[in-house]
Formats: structure tokens, C-alpha cells, sequence
């Protein structure tokens, strides 16, 4: 019997290095952060490349962030609402996705870092959504262990807005762990 070898995805050296340098800074501070978007997919492997460093967390935990890093000469900290560049897909129907968070961002070399505070979402006309809420899941990345946003949450995320095909590279991803491909969360 043939045995498969594990399936792994490169994460760009520069953006491995920003979230190492954050994670210096962040890890032991008291402050509840997690790693998201597609760097926190990918360390999770699913198949995607991610460009930069998103870090979600709470109103307060931005406003710490936001002086923890002050050497990085992040920009102002400010409620920000925009239209996210994919919409949602509601009963076959494109529907405008907006966002909302307490948001600032700053670079670490050429790597750009998004901090959303409170971050929530609203569909076409409905209601704002609740701020994600969530306990991380943790990796172990060279000796430091990175907050990631749960898989899962993103995955059922993706199913309401009916984003089909990152919903699919998660499931991808998860049957793969559950089938011992490669180790799982802390």
C-alpha cells in the first residue's frame, strides 16, 4: 500500500516573518487577538496565499494593539465601513457585502497588517451582524504559539454568504486533518 504523504501550502517568507514579529509583541500583553483571513486559512492549510496579516479582535483589544505597536507608525484607529470587494450570494442573487470594524493598519517591512476591532458584517439591506466572537485556536509556529481565527467559524462564514468555493478549500482542508494528513490545533 501506497502511503500519501502530506499536502502542505507555502506562506511567503516576508509574511511568515510579520506575523512572527507581531506575535513578539502581542504574545504575553493580555490582549485577545486572533490571526485571520488568509493567513490564518493557510496556517490552517487550506489552499490559499496570503499577502498580508489580518488580526481580529475587540474594540479594546485594538486600541491596545494599537499602542503595542507604535514603532510600526500604524495609522489612525477609526470606525471604518466599507464594501467588501466580493458580494454575497443570497438565493443565486449578488447581494453588496459591507463591513464594519475599529480598524488601523501599519506594515512590518512590506507586509501590510489590518487590525479590525469588532469586525461585523451586513448584507445588501439587512441588519449589521453581530461582532465575531470566538475563542482561538491556536499553532505552533518556530517555538510561538499564533492565535488563529476558528476554521470552522470561517467556514460557516463563507456557507451564509455563499462563497461556495472558499467554503470548499476549508472543507479540503478538514477532511484532510481528520483523516491524519497533517496535525491539527493545540
Amino acid at each position: 500500500m501506497e502511503r500519501k504523504l502530506p499536502t502542505f501550502y507555502v506562506i511567503p517568507k516576508p509574511v511568515m516573518d510579520a506575523v512572527y514579529a507581531v506575535s513578539l509583541k502581542l504574545n504575553n500583553s493580555g490582549v485577545k487577538w486572533a490571526v485571520g483571513g488568509d493567513l490564518g486559512q493557510a496556517f490552517r492549510n487550506v489552499e490559499v496565499t496570503p499577502s498580508n496579516v489580518e488580526i481580529i479582535t475587540d474594540k479594546a483589544g485594538s486600541e491596545m494593539i494599537h499602542s503595542i505597536v507604535s514603532d510600526f507608525s500604524p495609522s489612525e484607529m477609526k470606525l471604518v465601513e466599507r464594501r467588501e470587494p466580493r458580494d454575497a450570494k443570497i438565493e443565486g442573487k449578488e447581494i453588496p457585502l459591507h463591513s464594519q470594524s475599529y480598524f488601523f493598519d501599519f506594515k512590518v517591512g512590506k507586509v501590510p497588517v489590518l487590525v479590525h476591532g469588532n469586525l461585523r458584517y451586513k448584507v445588501g439591506e439587512w441588519e449589521w451582524g453581530d461582532a465575531l466572537e470566538f475563542d482561538p485556536e491556536t499553532i505552533n509556529m518556530v517555538g510561538k504559539r499564533i492565535p488563529v481565527v476558528p476554521i470552522v467559524l470561517m467556514r460557516d462564514l463563507y456557507k451564509g454568504l455563499g462563497w461556495y468555493d472558499r467554503m470548499r478549500l476549508i472543507a479540503d482542508a478538514l477532511s484532510r486533518q481528520q483523516f491524519g494528513e497533517y496535525g491539527g490545533v493545540e
